[in-house]
């Protein structure tokens, strides 16, 4: 064997330290030492401590393994010692004191009230079995979640104990409460309705560490709108795979705390900075005190956090383009957050976890998710936030969009519908407040319409920019997880949908014949649809859609269609489809067309997106000759 270094005999007397803090075992020692009878005589003490069972494992377990035949590696570690997997187990044990529901509509056979937890921690996203609303709803709820081994911090080798390794992930546990209205569906089960934000909380998983008993409890107190106590949600963590001692819980309690103090020293001196910031601007820039300038904002757990710190990039395997981001951000519904009263907006922004678990949101949480994800392509995007005027408004409402600077120019992205403008074409912006993504924040000290203004975002004559060292040190949430899509059921969508209309025509005395050739000529009208919303491109395949119809319909005979589309969430549903039909004018004089030798035809294209979001076009067609 060749004779190791000293940093090497360091690094293997530090690996072995490590591990017997990790097992326990100088608090064993320690304790067996202390129990002893007679310290007066050393030599029985070390006797007896060499003949311990926990002395004799040891010995056992060193001689268990085979020697080492190779010199220690100097590839970068971040080691902790056991590759053993570490599980952290989140059982959700039912909930205490939601007095709101005494006064719940009581649940029947057909329609329920159900309250609905999400989980959201490092990349997983989980959802509770729904619990009927009641003051002790019955959660009760599993679920594993894999703790990755942190990765290399420098070139150095760095030795860490297990539990420092594991309390370098930082990221809390989110935990969103969801009321949902559920209909029970003609096969037994339940199709989910109108979802409601309830509460908002967050868990450090890591306060389970300085805990030495097996299974730490932790109560969660709920709070509502205006801090009000909505109830308790009993949460239970443990670590498989981990053991616990006296002395770890105690070196994580020490170490949770001075992490505490550092978290709070940055606030509070970022805090400070921000006021100077803030007045240096209104002394620089009179107009400054008339925007809508957001620097802190409150989330749904009613924390006030920098805005910079609600974006992450993201990156999402079933997101292949940024087009396709803008399309998938478009199509969760977008919901005003009206304050309580009416007569304004209310304030707060939910954070990622949260909007993605309600499953609609306002414009800033449109922004906020597309941004991330443009991030995540690698693209210089930023959310806006200033003033937009409505079509037929007489003056602009607060808003916020995303702005991308590319190869060409500026381009404004609208997340709420997905469309795209350039700077100097015409858009509905009025007026840019401030600028930002996860790193940088600027004010803008111009005014003046948006098509007029320099974007030129580092020009200090026309924005005003955060210290980009002092944003780098508030606390960020890493990348949320998106659900990803449920596999395409076209064909069957398709034949409910032509059966549900078949029905709906017979109710009105007429009969129905569905032309599979002309259902299968609709369909390429419907792939030139979806690739107009999402990247712009019109005309596709219209022409060979134009040229199919023609050759299909006889002389004499007329044709005529009808697309619309539809999104939901977590799924379509046939009734849906035919309540959109029928509100349609054209559809619904399709579907009252009865002349004979009518043929119909029907084309479905579902398109699946991450978050359970659903959409379909649908193309209704007829061709008939019309009656003299």
């Amino acid at each position: 064997m060749e004779a190791m270094t000293i940093d090497k005999l360091a690094s293997l007397r530090a690996l072995i330290d490590a591990k017997l803090r990790d097992e326990g075992v100088y608090a064993q020692l320690r304790s067996l030492i202390q129990a002893t009878t007679s310290p007066e005589a050393p030599d029985a003490v070390v006797a007896g401590v060499l003949e311990s069972e926990v002395v004799q494992q040891l010995i056992a377990s060193v001689k268990a393994n085979p020697p080492l035949d190779e010199p220690a590696t100097a590839s970068p570690s971040c080691a902790p010692v056991s590759e053993s997997s570490v599980t952290l187990q989140l059982r959700l044990l039912g909930g205490r004191a939601f007095v709101d529901c005494l006064s719940a509509p009581p649940a029947t056979s057909t329609h329920r009230h159900c309250f609905v937890v999400d989980v959201a921690f490092l990349h997983h996203r989980f959802r509770s079995v729904p619990a009927v609303c009641s003051v002790e709803p019955a959660f009760d709820d599993t679920f594993h979640i894999p703790l990755p081994t942190p990765p290399p911090t420098s070139r150095a080798v760095e030795v860490l104990p297990k539990w420092e390794a594991l309390c370098r992930m930082r990221d809390p546990i989110q935990i969103t409460l969801l009321k949902v209205v559920q209909k029970q569906t003609p096969g037994g089960g339940w199709a989910t309705g109108a979802v409601e934000f309830v509460a908002g909380a967050r868990l450090d998983w890591r306060r389970v560490l300085s805990c030495t008993h097996a299974t730490a409890h932790f109560p969660l107190q709920l709070e509502g709108p205006l801090k009000v106590s909505l109830g308790v949600l009993d949460v239970r963590l443990d670590v498989l795979g981990f053991r616990k001692s006296a002395a770890i819980a105690t070196d994580v309690a020490t170490l949770l705390q001075k992490e505490i103090l550092t978290t709070n020293a940055v606030h509070t001196q970022f805090y400070q900075y921000a006021k100077q910031w803030w007045e240096e601007l209104t002394l620089e820039t009179p107009t400054a005190k008339t925007r809508a300038f957001k620097i802190f904002t409150e989330d749904e757990t009613h924390r006030y956090r920098m805005v910079c710190t609600y974006l992450v990039p993201l990156q999402c395997r079933c997101i292949s383009t940024p087009s396709e981001a803008a399309r998938v951000v478009s199509l969760i519904p977008f919901v005003r957050a009206v304050a309580l009263g009416g007569g304004g907006r209310q304030d707060g922004w939910k954070s990622l976890p949260a909007f993605l678990a309600l499953g609609q949101g306002d414009c800033e949480e449109h922004a906020l998710l597309l941004t991330s994800l443009l991030l995540g392509f690698g693209l210089d995007a930023y959310v806006v936030t200033g003033a937009v005027r409505p079509k037929g408004a007489n003056a602009g409402v607060p808003h916020a969009w995303v702005l991308v600077k590319e190869k060409a120019g500026v381009v404004l992205w609208e997340a709420v519908t997905g469309v795209r403008y350039r700077l100097a074409d015409g858009h509905p912006y009025e007026r840019i407040d401030c600028v930002f993504n996860h790193c940088e924040f600027f004010a803008n000290r111009q005014s003046g319409p948006v098509r007029e203004l320099h974007l030129d975002l580092h020009e200090p004559k026309h924005w005003k920019r955060m210290e980009t060292a002092l944003l780098d040190q508030l606390p960020r949430q890493s990348p949320v997880a998106l659900v990803p899509p449920a596999p395409d059921t076209d064909g069957a969508l398709e034949t409910a949908l032509q059966a549900a209309l078949t029905d709906l025509r017979g109710g009105w005395g007429y009969a129905t014949a569905w032309t599979p050739a002309l259902s299968h000529y609709l369909r390429p009208a419907l792939t030139s649809y979806e690739l107009e919303r999402t990247y712009g491109i019109g005309n596709l395949e219209n022409d060979h859609f134009e040229m199919s119809i023609k050759r299909y319909v006889p002389e004499g005979a007329t044709f005529q269609g009808c697309p619309v589309f539809l999104s939901a969430a977590p799924e379509l549903t046939v009734d849906a489809l035919v309540l959109k039909l029928r509100r349609d004018p054209t559809a619904t004089a399709i579907l009252q067309t009865h002349t004979r030798a009518a043929q119909f035809g029907l084309a479905v294209r579902e398109y699946r997106y991450p978050e359970r979001i659903t959409g379909a076009w649908v193309m209704l067609g007829v061709v008939y000759r019309p009656e003299s």
